[in-house]
C-alpha cells in the first residue's frame, strides 16, 4: 500500500513517447541546455505584469497552516522580476507551455514575447507535462551516469529520505543504488526568491563549479527560469526547472518548510508517515513541534487525496477526495502512528500542538471520518430539504375585511 503503481503500468500515447525521446536526446547531445515549463501561475503573472495589472500586495507569503483554504500562489515572483522571467522564457532551449491546462491554451496568444525561433517547445496538450514522465522513465538512468545537484525547498528532505533504507525501496524505480548526487538548501528555505535572487546565483555557481557537476535541477518557483537559463548558458550544464518534482519523490503535502497544504500534489509514491516525519526532523530540525504537527495534519490529508499515477491532484477542489479501500487503509495506519507515538513525542501539553490536533479533528469531522462527523452530516441531510420546503412556502394570506 505504500508505494505508487510501477512506471511500467503507465501506457504512454505515441506524441509523448515521441516528446520524450527528444528532451532526453536534448540531454544527452547537449553540455549547455536549459528546460522550463510555464504552469498556470506563471503564465498568469506574465499577462498580469505586461498589462500592468498585477499587485504584489494580492500575493502575501502566506505563513499559516490551513488544511481547508487554498492560499494563494505566485508569492515568490514580484513585479520587478518580470523582464528576467519572460526574457528567460525567450531564450531557453526547450520550454512545456503546459497546454494540456485549458487556461494556457485560452491565455497563451495575449502574451507578447519574442521566443528564439531554434527553440524546441510543446504544441499541443498531447506533448505538454513532459517532466512527469521524464522523472518516471529516464530520471534513474540519467542519475546514474550524470553528476547532479538538486536545488528546492524539498531538497534538505529528499537527502534525509534517501538515508532511510526503507525509503530507498519504495522509491527505487527514482534513485539508482550508485549516483553522484548532492542536494543544496535554498538561502532562506526560498522564502524571499525575489529579494535574494542574486545569492541564489551565486551560491548556485559556487556549488556547481566546486562539485563538478553537470546538472542542475532547481525548483525555486518563476525564479528558477532565469536562474536556469543563465547557469546553463554561463558555466555549459544543463538546468532543469523542476517545479514540484521533489514534492512528488518526497510525497510531501507541503513545500519546503511551510506548513500550509500545497495546491497540487504530483503523485508518484505513498511514503509511510513514520518514515516521512523522521526525515523532516532530521531535514527541517528548526521547526517547533507545533509546525511539525502541521506537517503531519497536511500528509494525512494527503492521504485521502483522489490519485492518479504520474497526475497531479487538486488539493482544494471540491471532489479532491476519494474515500475508498486503499486511501483509508493508509490513512487509519498513519492516523494511529499520529495518535499514538507522534502526538504524544511533540508534548500533547503544548498549546500548538494542541491546537493542531483540533484542527485535524475538525477536518476530519468535516470529511465524516468520525462518528461525530457522520452524525453531522446525516442531520444536515436530514434538515436541508426542510429548510428547503420552509424557505419556498410562504404564510397563508387571511381575506381582507
Amino acid at each position: 500500500m505504500d508505494k505508487g503503481a510501477e512506471p511500467s503500468s503507465i501506457e504512454l500515447t505515441s506524441v509523448m513517447a515521441d516528446q520524450l525521446a527528444r528532451l532526453s536526446e536534448l540531454l544527452e547531445t547537449r553540455r549547455a541546455f536549459s528546460f522550463l515549463r510555464m504552469g498556470d501561475g506563471e503564465l498568469r503573472f506574465l499577462l498580469e505584469s505586461q498589462s500592468s495589472t498585477r499587485n504584489d500586495d494580492d500575493y502575501p507569503y502566506e505563513t499559516r497552516s490551513n488544511l481547508t483554504a487554498s492560499v494563494k500562489g505566485g508569492c515568490w515572483m514580484r513585479s520587478s522580476d518580470y523582464e528576467k522571467i519572460l526574457r528567460a522564457y525567450e531564450e531557453a532551449d526547450y520550454v512545456d507551455l503546459h497546454l494540456h491546462l485549458a487556461y494556457n491554451r485560452e491565455q497563451l496568444p495575449k502574451l507578447i514575447w519574442n521566443r528564439r525561433t531554434d527553440g524546441q517547445e510543446s504544441t499541443g496538450p498531447e506533448d505538454s507535462r513532459v517532466l512527469p514522465f521524464w522523472a518516471l522513465f529516464r530520471l534513474k538512468d540519467y542519475l546514474s551516469r550524470n553528476r547532479c545537484l538538486f536545488c528546492a525547498g524539498e531538497a534538505p528532505l529528499q537527502q534525509a529520505l534517501l538515508e532511510n533504507t526503507r525509503y530507498r525501496a519504495l522509491a527505487s524505480h527514482f534513485w539508482p543504488q550508485e549516483m553522484h548526487v548532492d542536494f543544496m538548501r535554498l538561502p532562506h528555505d526560498g522564502r524571499h526568491l525575489s529579494c535574494d535572487f542574486e545569492m541564489i546565483e551565486e551560491a548556485l555557481r559556487v556549488r556547481l563549479l566546486d562539485g563538478g557537476f553537470d546538472t542542475l535541477l532547481l525548483g525555486a518557483s518563476g525564479l528558477a527560469k532565469p536562474l536556469c537559463v543563465q547557469l546553463a548558458r554561463d558555466l555549459s550544464v544543463r538546468a532543469l526547472d523542476i517545479g514540484s518534482l521533489l514534492r512528488a519523490t518526497t510525497y510531501s503535502a507541503t513545500s519546503g518548510v511551510a506548513t500550509w497544504r500545497a495546491n497540487h500534489n504530483l503523485f508518484f509514491l505513498r511514503v509511510p508517515l513514520e518514515i516521512y516525519m523522521e526525515a523532516t526532523m532530521k531535514a527541517y530540525p528548526e521547526l517547533s513541534p507545533g509546525e511539525f504537527l502541521a506537517k503531519a495534519n497536511a500528509q494525512l490529508c494527503l492521504d485521502l487525496l483522489g490519485k492518479r499515477y504520474g497526475f497531479s491532484s487538486r488539493t482544494f477542489h471540491a471532489q479532491a477526495y476519494e474515500l475508498n479501500a486503499e486511501n483509508l487503509q493508509v490513512f487509519q495506519i498513519n492516523f494511529s502512528y499520529y495518535r499514538e507515538r507522534l502526538v504524544p513525542s511533540l508534548g500533547k501539553n503544548d498549546p500548538a500542538v494542541r491546537y493542531q490536533v483540533r484542527q485535524l479533528e475538525r477536518w476530519m469531522d468535516h470529511q465524516r471520518l468520525t462518528w461525530k462527523g457522520r452524525l453531522q452530516g446525516h442531520l444536515r441531510a436530514i434538515v436541508a430539504p426542510v429548510r428547503k420546503v420552509l424557505a419556498g412556502s410562504s404564510p397563508s394570506q387571511s381575506p381582507s375585511s
